[in-house]
């Protein structure tokens, strides 16, 4: 098999992402380390939902970006890609950090944004979230660990674009070129089901984020105009007050 058939940039470029992905890595997890570190230290912080939700969001933003930072470094070094010196032991691992972490932060994104909403709607009342805390965070890591672990099962960490261990097919670009080498590592029905449904919960926890957000926008504009009617009421009222004082 040719090295183009591997890889999807050149070597020079390979070598611009093994590095550069150690810079951004390291960069995001400091500052994941930074918000963990300011909440644990604030008791006042520390019990409020929102701040432990930022600390859960970092802790799994330093499983994703630790994994990048690692980039081609865990894939398998008989693959001819820059930086490689792994195994598919390390690949799977990889892989299954990066779903699992990758799934986990959409989750609480979306959760914040849930939160958001409930919020400016019951008056920044935490009741709710606080009672069912451990429930909502056993939710949340439900999926991700289920979707990991049938990646793990079936073989679908493989070297991937940007030279990372991800659900893809070895060799790459098997599963879509007729003809081409049968594929080793996954591909097949269930492997184009997976991949699909993983694009269409993405694609929903962001629609869903989104319209939260816009709703937010909309209740937050309703009560400011609200509140500038009842406003102007009250300086109707005291002028009349003032009025019938003169009198």
């Amino acid at each position: 098999m040719s090295y183009d058939d591997e890889a999807y940039f050149s070597r020079s470029e390979q070598k611009i992402l093994f590095y550069g992905s150690k810079v951004t890595s390291a960069i995001s997890i400091m500052a994941s380390f930074y918000i963990i570190i300011k909440v644990i230290r604030n008791p006042r912080i520390r019990k409020q939902f929102f701040h432990r939700i930022m600390v859960a969001l970092s802790v799994n933003s330093i499983l994703f970006r630790g994994m990048t930072f690692l980039q081609s470094w865990v894939v398998p070094k008989s693959v001819p890609v820059y930086g490689a010196i792994g195994t598919q032991l390390t690949c799977d691992i990889q892989g299954f950090v990066i779903v699992f972490s990758y799934f986990t932060i959409l989750s609480y994104y979306t959760l914040l944004s849930i939160f958001a909403f409930y919020s400016v709607r019951n008056n920044f009342d935490e009741t709710w979230f606080l009672k069912y805390e451990v429930v909502v965070h056993v939710t949340l890591y439900a999926f991700p660990v289920i979707i990991s672990s049938i990646a793990l099962a079936k073989g679908y960490f493989n070297p991937s674009v940007f030279n990372l261990c991800h659900i893809a097919t070895y060799p790459k670009r098997c599963e879509l070129v007729e003809k081409h080498t049968e594929c080793i590592r996954g591909g097949g029905s269930f492997y184009s089901n997976f991949t699909a449904i993983a694009v269409v919960l993405t694609f929903s926890a962001f629609l869903a984020s989104f319209l939260l957000f816009l709703g937010l926008i909309i209740y937050v504009r309703h009560l400011e105009n609200r509140n500038i009617k009842l406003i102007g009421k009250q300086r109707i009222g005291i002028e009349d007050v003032r009025k019938k004082n003169r009198e």
